[in-house]
C-alpha cells in the first residue's frame, strides 16, 4: 500500500511539475523569439494561477514594449528630419554670404573706374552660387539629402583668391591676409562646394575672435606638406603629392574638452548656428580624397586642408 501511495504521489508531483514547467517553457520560448524593434506576441493561458499572473505581466510588458518601440521610431524620424532641415538651411545660408558681399562690393564701386572689372568677377561668382543653390534644392527635392560631392580638377588657387577678394570686405572689418599664388595650382576638389569649406572656416574664425582688438586671419597656400604635422602623426599622408591650405586666426583657441567634438554634427559653442559647418566641410574635403585637421592653442587656431595635386 505504501509503495502504491508513493508511486501515486510521485505521479501527481510529476504531472504538476510538467504542467508548471511546460507553461514556463512556453514563456521562455516566446522571450527567446522576441527581437528588438519587433512587436511581441501575446501568450494565451487559461488558468488563473501563479503562472497565469506571470503570463499576464508578460503580455502587459509586450504591449508597453510595442508602444515604446513605436514612439522611439517616431522620435528618430523626427530627429532625422530636424537634422536634415538644419543641414539644408545651413547649406542654403552659406552661398548667401558671398552673394551679399558681392553685391555690397558692387555698391561701393558704383560710379568708379573699377566698376566694370568688379562687375565681371561679381556676376561670375553670383552665377556660381545661384547654381549651387539650385543644386541643393534639386538634391533635396529628389532624395532629401545634401548634394553629392563630385571631385574634379579645380584651379584651387584661383578659387581661393576670388573667395578672399570678397571676404576681405567682411562686416567685422577683420583683415584677411593671403600668401600664395592667385592661379595656376590644380587640385582635386568639388568645384562648387570647395568654396563652402573656405566660407565655413573663415566665418568660424571671424566669430571666434568676437571683436577682439588686432584680430587677424592669414591664409597660406603651399604646394608642399607641413612636415611638422606629418611627423607628429596627425596626418596619414604617405606621399608628397598634396597641396596645403592653412587658415589661421589669433582668437582664444578651442578648449581642450571640446577639441574632439569639433567635426561632430550639431556641435556648436555659439548661440546661433546649427553646428554643421565643420562637419559638412570635413565631408566635402574627405569625399574629394583630401584631409582636414586643425591645431589650436590660447594664441589661436589653424585649420589645415590637404587636397591632391594634379
Amino acid at each position: 500500500l505504501y509503495i502504491v501511495l508513493l508511486l501515486a504521489a510521485i505521479a501527481v508531483v510529476w504531472g504538476i511539475s510538467r504542467m508548471v514547467t511546460s507553461s514556463l517553457s512556453m514563456v521562455s520560448e516566446q522571450l527567446s523569439k522576441q527581437r528588438l524593434g519587433e512587436n511581441g506576441k501575446h501568450i494565451d493561458y487559461a488558468y488563473a494561477d501563479e503562472v497565469g499572473e506571470l503570463v499576464e505581466h508578460y503580455n502587459q510588458m509586450m504591449d508597453a514594449l510595442a508602444e515604446s518601440t513605436q514612439q522611439l521610431a517616431r522620435n528618430e524620424r523626427e530627429m532625422a528630419w530636424r537634422t536634415m532641415a538644419r543641414q539644408v538651411a545651413h547649406e542654403i545660408n552659406n552661398p548667401l554670404t558671398p552673394m551679399k558681399l558681392t553685391l555690397q562690393q558692387l555698391q561701393r564701386t558704383k560710379g568708379t573706374e573699377r566698376f566694370d572689372s568688379s562687375f565681371d568677377k561679381s556676376t561670375q561668382l553670383l552665377i556660381e552660387q545661384i547654381d549651387n543653390l539650385s543644386h541643393i534644392a534639386q538634391s533635396f527635392s529628389s532624395f532629401a539629402k545634401m548634394p553629392e560631392v563630385k571631385p574634379t580638377t579645380v584651379d584651387i588657387a584661383e578659387k581661393l583668391y576670388n573667395f578672399l577678394t570678397l571676404m576681405r570686405n567682411n562686416p567685422d572689418q577683420i583683415p584677411i591676409r593671403y600668401v600664395g599664388p592667385d592661379k595656376g595650382v590644380l587640385a582635386i576638389a568639388d568645384a562648387e562646394q570647395i568654396t563652402q569649406v573656405f566660407t565655413n572656416i573663415v566665418k568660424n574664425a571671424i566669430q571666434a575672435m568676437n571683436g577682439k582688438k588686432d584680430s587677424d586671419i592669414i591664409i597660406i597656400l603651399k604646394t608642399q606638406l607641413n612636415q611638422q604635422l606629418i611627423h607628429s602623426g596627425e596626418l596619414n599622408l604617405t606621399t608628397n603629392n598634396w597641396i596645403e591650405i592653412s587658415i589661421s586666426d589669433n582668437g582664444p583657441g578651442i578648449p581642450n574638452e571640446l577639441r574632439e567634438k569639433v567635426f561632430l554634427p550639431n556641435f556648436t559653442t555659439k548661440n546661433t548656428g546649427a553646428g554643421l559647418g565643420l562637419s559638412i566641410s570635413k565631408n566635402i574635403v574627405e569625399a574629394s580624397g583630401g584631409r582636414i585637421t586643425f591645431r589650436t592653442s590660447e594664441a589661436g587656431t589653424t585649420f589645415y586642408i590637404y587636397l591632391k595635386k594634379v
